[in-house]
């Protein structure tokens, strides 16, 4: 549960905004407390260290994408509407909250300094794979997509979930929202059922073509 009037929090959004605007090494104490108004002792009550501020803006931002998404996720669609309804709010997220997202992709290489970095690293793959293999399972009995692998693309969705993100959220590239989700759809075009039928029946189509020329 996240306490948004908390001085904590407060502490948290500044830094997380400053981190993502003038660089972690750049930021300091003085720099958040100046901020908000506060004093440094003030920040030392909450937090030991840089590095302890680092780690709560991380846990932060996965608690605040973990609630939008179960705020805007709608199980009640269709299995390949779940998916991309799942890639919207995601990538939504990534474009609206920049700075969140950015501290959210920092886990990873503070994973080696903070053991609870490890664990929150868990938490979040699991998280998200969570939603990717449900939608893929789904769409696996309902004939929708064929895959060999769910675990193996799964794991390629969800890398290119952060890939993308972090291109949405740094404004890389002139990215937007609709041209990632076309590259998904792109991307899961020769996984679906109805593809490969169409497929089948144009090769049938030109296989048959080919035999009446023979004739």
């Amino acid at each position: 549960m996240i306490n948004r009037r908390s001085t904590k929090y407060k502490i948290v959004s500044v830094a997380t905004q400053m981190f993502f605007e003038k660089g972690i090494e750049k930021t300091t104490f003085k720099n958040i407390a100046d901020q908000l108004n506060i004093t440094q002792p003030a920040i030392y009550a909450h937090f030991k260290n840089k590095q302890d501020i680092i780690f709560h803006c991380i846990d932060t931002a996965f608690l605040e994408l973990q609630d939008y998404l179960e705020q805007k996720l709608n199980v009640q669609l269709g299995t390949k509407e779940r998916l991309f309804n799942f890639l919207f709010h995601y990538f939504n997220w990534a474009q609206s909250q920049p700075a969140q997202f950015f501290i959210l992709n920092l886990i990873n290489s503070y994973a080696d300094q903070d053991p609870r970095a490890k664990q929150l690293i868990v938490k979040l793959i699991m998280s998200e794979l969570e939603h990717i293999e449900s939608i893929l399972e789904s769409g696996l009995k309902e004939n929708i997509w064929t895959f060999e692998n769910q675990r193996t693309l799964s794991h390629l969705i969800q890398s290119m979930l952060h890939m993308e993100g972090v291109k949405l959220a740094q404004r890389i590239e002139n990215q937007t929202l609709q041209n990632v989700i076309e590259r998904f759809e792109f991307f899961m075009k020769p996984y679906s059922m109805q593809e490969q039928k169409q497929e089948e029946i144009k090769l049938e189509s030109e296989n048959l073509n080919q035999s009446l020329d023979i004739i």
